[in-house]
């Protein structure tokens, strides 16, 4: 699905599998785009493509892709809430979400573009041990921001220690968020996905993603993607948890 530069549109209860981008949003800038209710499911490259766009998703899930499950990239103003993004591809390169605010000639940055950034009440998780990354330049000032999320962000060979984009104490970027490092303390926090290898990625009763969610966001998008009520204490990413029957 190609997105013109300059379209507009409303996409609801969209299902789209087996692509090699499931969807390219080009330079939309000026108008959102919403993605609501919608799943996208083993796409050879990138389930959504943006490039200096301007994106509302809500109800959101993506797994297996071949390099990103969501690449944002030249910029743009994204927004997304309640969204499951899990990449189970095989290999080590795959990454659920890819936030960049450049681009390169050459193999040098040379052009920069601003770039607003926000996930709430999302779940961000795969099968590697980092399944996020925040490839952003100083050029121009990026705005970003995690809220009330599930990330999977295993810093296994201090490589990013130093990093100020993946300072997760910061409550400017922050915010009350679960990250799985991989450790013995924090390996509880998983998803419990019911079965990815068949993009089922309902939650389960034990998943660290139930009561996580903020619920002034809750608020604005009141049911998950299978119109279940999101209750006082709602869960993080698409679907509100269910307990699984054996």
């Amino acid at each position: 699905m190609y997105l013109r530069p300059g379209s507009q549109a409303d996409i609801n209860h969209l299902t789209l599998k087996n692509a090699t981008v499931g969807m390219l949003i080009d330079s939309n800038a000026g108008g959102a785009m919403k993605i609501r209710n919608t799943q996208i499911y083993d796409c050879s490259n990138v389930g959504i493509l943006a490039r200096t766009a301007t994106i509302e998703g809500s109800n959101i899930v993506i797994n297996s892709t071949g390099q990103f499950d969501v690449a944002l990239t030249k910029g743009g103003t994204y927004n997304f809430t309640h969204c499951t993004f899990n990449n189970n591809w095989p290999g080590n390169n795959p990454l659920a979400l890819l936030v960049q605010n450049y681009q390169e000639y050459s193999n040098a940055p040379t052009d920069f573009y601003p770039m607003t950034a926000n996930f709430n009440n999302c779940i961000i998780f795969g099968n590697n041990q980092i399944e996020m990354a925040l490839d952003l330049k100083n050029d121009i000032q990026p705005v970003y921001k995690f809220t009330n999320c599930l990330i999977k962000f295993n810093n296994i060979n201090n490589q990013f220690t130093n990093n100020p984009f993946y300072d997760f104490t910061v409550a400017e970027h922050y915010l009350n968020n679960k990250i799985n490092t991989g450790s013995s303390v924090t390996n509880a926090f998983v998803p419990d996905f019911l079965d990815v290898d068949t993009n089922k990625l309902n939650i389960g009763d034990n998943s660290a993603a139930k009561g996580l969610a903020e619920p002034s966001f809750s608020a604005l998008f009141p049911l998950d993607i299978l119109n279940k009520d999101r209750a006082t204490s709602p869960d993080s990413g698409a679907y509100e948890s269910v307990i699984f029957e054996n």
